[in-house]
Formats: C-alpha cells, sequence, structure tokens
C-alpha cells in the first residue's frame, strides 16, 4: 500500500477504482474496477440473504 497525494490521480478517480501504477504513470482500470465491484456484490448478496 502506498499513499499519493490526490493531485497525481487521474481526472475522475474515485474510491473503490482500481489503479494501475507503471513507474510515475497512475491509469484507471475501469475492467478491473467492475470485477471489484462484482466481487464485492456477490459477497453482499450472500451476506444478506433471506
Amino acid at each position: 500500500m502506498k499513499d499519493f497525494p490526490k493531485s497525481a490521480l487521474p481526472k475522475g478517480a474515485k474510491v473503490g477504482d482500481m489503479l494501475i501504477i507503471d513507474g510515475d504513470t497512475i491509469n484507471i482500470s475501469k475492467e478491473g474496477t467492475e470485477k471489484l465491484r462484482k466481487e464485492i456484490d456477490d459477497l453482499m448478496d450472500e451476506l444478506f440473504e433471506d
């Protein structure tokens, strides 16, 4: 885990986004972010089943 100043993040980055760090370049992985969100949704569905 590493801290970055907000100014170093790409425009539009938000909490929960998966970031790809390559040297001095930081990009948002839309595919990775969606995969993580789906995994979290699936876990929450399991946890709160009726």
